[in-house]
């Protein structure tokens, strides 16, 4: 069980310091911002939610 727990903090967190990265290296028009919404799409799908919602960002 705390295991469990481990790796969806552990995920949790690397979804905040891939988002926050981002934006930070990525230029001002693809700004995405860090809240519940695409925190979870990160953590759950990883880089493939960190590029969906920059493909969103770009055609939106």
């Amino acid at each position: 069980m705390f295991n469990y727990i481990f790796k969806i903090m552990k995920r949790i967190f690397f979804a905040v310091a891939i988002l926050y990265s981002f934006d930070l290296l990525a230029p001002s028009k693809i700004f995405i911002p860090v809240n519940i919404y695409t925190l979870l799409t990160v953590t759950i799908f990883r880089f493939f939610g960190l590029v969906f919602l920059i493909v969103m960002k770009i055609f939106m």
